[in-house]
């Protein structure tokens, strides 16, 4: 944690508005000049951790003044809504081309625009609620009968307001926290080095709960390609979300799935979603 403070903070100016927070590339090194602000949320939210584990408040002052930032980047980074948080913010960023507008990182060009990412992980770092952790909170609650009530309320998946599908699916890659469009296999994800190199993704679903004695795998995620092939597959992983009142489905891109956009359902308890919208690249 002091090696990451001491290596990959960075220092931004935008028409005089100063910028502190993190890259995922070391300044000193010959990284592009730029704030990730996904990845400074990630910092604040394992430094709030790491103080909570130790028992000291060794990080509080760093915590609190990175939180401060990405309240700032919020409410006045050029590209924001105030109501999300932008992606990344660059020295004069609103001054450059469109397509310059990006921070470079080896593993994408980050824009300077409102993102999921980022916002999700800034309410997780202002909550301490850690994703990968699968707490108490996220275990299911078993219910008095293992068959699903009648007249339970629909399962909805929740969508991304920002596009650029009006019907775009909140998802994310589960390993690397990245948007779509996903790779179906992925040969330069550093953080699986196993033999299936297919892309997980994690999408979010209102009123599913496992009931007890369940596995993930019964429930179903659907997809029909941009060649419209139907693909049923089993969930790997579903847990609730600790501090939110949806759940997380995690699942693997099945080979042979065509690039462009491709529709999602979820399956479960002989109910079946709302569909969404995700991209699928090369």
């Amino acid at each position: 944690m002091q090696y990451a403070l001491g290596h990959f903070n960075t220092t931004v100016t935008v028409d005089g508005k100063v910028f502190s927070g993190f890259n995922l590339i070391s300044p000193q090194g010959r990284g592009q000049a730029g704030v990730a602000w996904e990845f400074t949320s990630q910092m604040a939210l394992a430094m709030k951790i790491v103080d909570a584990n130790s028992g000291s408040s060794q990080f509080a002052n760093s915590v609190t003044f990175y939180l401060d930032e990405i309240r700032q980047a919020q409410l006045s980074a050029p590209f924001g809504d105030v109501k999300g948080v932008v992606a990344s913010t660059l020295a004069n960023g609103d001054a450059l081309r469109p397509y310059d507008q990006c921070l470079k990182t080896p593993f994408q060009c980050i824009a300077e625009r409102v993102g999921l990412g980022p916002t999700a992980w800034a309410v997780l770092a202002d909550l301490k609620s850690n994703p990968l952790n699968a707490g108490p909170s996220a275990t299911p609650t078993p219910t008095p009968s293992p068959s699903p009530n009648p007249t339970a309320s629909p399962m909805q998946l929740i969508l991304d307001t920002s596009g650029p599908a009006i019907d775009q699916l909140a998802a994310l890659d589960s390993m690397l926290f990245l948007r779509d469009p996903f790779p179906v296999v992925n040969t330069i994800n550093v953080l699986n080095l196993g033999p299936d190199r297919n892309t997980r993704v994690v999408i979010f679903v209102m009123n599913l709960q496992l009931a007890q004695g369940e596995t993930a795998a019964s429930v179903v995620v659907n997809l029909i390609d941009s060649k419209n092939q139907n693909y049923d597959l089993a969930a790997e992983d579903v847990r609730a979300v600790p501090n939110f009142s949806f759940t997380q489905v995690v699942f693997r891109l099945p080979d042979g799935l065509s690039t462009g956009m491709c529709l999602v359902r979820v399956k479960a308890h002989g109910r079946v979603s709302n569909a969404g919208i995700i991209r699928i690249r090369i």
